[in-house]
C-alpha cells in the first residue's frame, strides 16, 4: 500500500508539473531556443526534453536508472521511424502517466486511463473556440487516448506500438491536409475508424493465433491485481526495490 501511494503521488505531481510547464511555457522555450539554434527541429526536440524534465525526475524517484526504459515500454523492438509529436505524447501520456499508475501503482485500467485521457483531450482544446468543434476535438482525442493505452498494454507493454499508430495517423494528417484541428473532416474520421478497427481485429487475431489471453480483463479494470509484469513475469514490487 505504501508503494502504491508513493508511485501514485510522484507520478501525478511530476505529470502536473510537466503539463503546466508545457501548456504555459512550451512556445516561449521553443522561441528562445530558435534564437540560438538555426535547426528548428532540434529546438523542438530540446523543448520537449526541457518541459519533460519533471517526468524524468519522477521516474528516477520511482525506478533504478537501469529500469527506466523498461518501465516506459521503450525497451521493446523498434520497427518504425518517429516524429517528435507522436513520440513525446505517447512517452509522456501513455508511458509515464498512464503506465506508471496502471503497471506500478496497482491502479486499475479504467481510473488510470480516464485520468490520462481527460488530460490528453484537454490539452487539444486550444485548437478551436467553437463549442461544437471543441466537443468533437475532446471526444476524438479522449477516445484516441483510450485506444493507444489499450494497444500499449495488449502488445506486452510495448510503447512503440502506440507510437507507430500515432505516427501513422499524424503522417496521414500532414500528407492529405484533412483538417486544421484534431477533429478533422469526415474522410479523416473514416480513416481513423478503419485504422482502429484493423488494429483491434489484428490484435485479437494475433492473440488467438498465439493462444495468448487479453491483458486487460475484469481483474484489472478497477484495481490492478496482477502485481507481475505480464510481458516478463517479473515481480514489480521486487523490481522497484532492487
Amino acid at each position: 500500500m505504501k508503494q502504491t501511494v508513493k508511485i501514485t503521488l510522484i507520478t501525478i505531481i511530476a505529470f502536473a508539473l510537466y503539463y503546466f510547464s508545457s501548456k504555459f511555457y512550451f512556445k516561449n522555450i521553443y522561441d528562445y531556443l530558435c534564437n540560438f539554434i538555426s535547426i528548428k527541429i532540434i529546438s523542438y526536440l530540446l523543448t520537449y526534453l526541457i518541459t519533460g524534465m519533471p517526468l524524468f525526475i519522477g521516474l528516477f524517484l520511482i525506478h533504478k536508472p537501469i529500469n527506466i526504459t523498461k518501465s516506459l515500454g521503450i525497451n521493446k523492438g523498434f520497427l518504425t521511424g518517429v516524429i517528435f509529436a507522436a513520440f513525446f505524447e505517447e512517452l509522456y501520456f501513455r508511458g509515464v502517466f498512464f503506465g506508471q499508475l496502471f503497471r506500478y501503482a496497482k491502479i486499475g485500467f479504467i481510473p488510470s486511463i480516464l485520468l490520462c485521457a481527460l488530460l490528453f483531450a484537454s490539452g487539444h482544446l486550444w485548437q478551436s473556440s467553437d463549442l461544437s468543434v471543441l466537443v468533437g476535438i475532446f471526444a476524438t482525442t479522449f477516445l484516441g487516448a483510450l485506444f493507444f493505452a489499450w494497444t500499449y498494454i495488449e502488445w506486452n507493454n510495448n510503447l512503440w506500438v502506440p507510437i507507430g499508430l500515432h505516427l501513422f495517423m499524424n503522417l496521414h494528417w500532414m500528407l492529405f491536409s484533412v483538417g486544421d484541428n484534431a477533429l478533422g473532416d469526415a474522410y479523416a474520421n473514416i480513416f481513423r475508424a478503419i485504422t482502429i478497427a484493423f488494429t483491434i481485429v489484428g490484435t485479437l487475431l494475433y492473440k488467438k493465433h498465439n493462444k495468448a489471453g487479453l491483458k486487460i480483463t475484469r481483474n484489472n479494470l478497477w484495481i490492478n491485481k496482477n502485481w507481475t509484469d505480464p510481458a516478463n513475469n517479473v515481480n514489480l514490487k521486487q523490481e522497484i526495490s532492487e
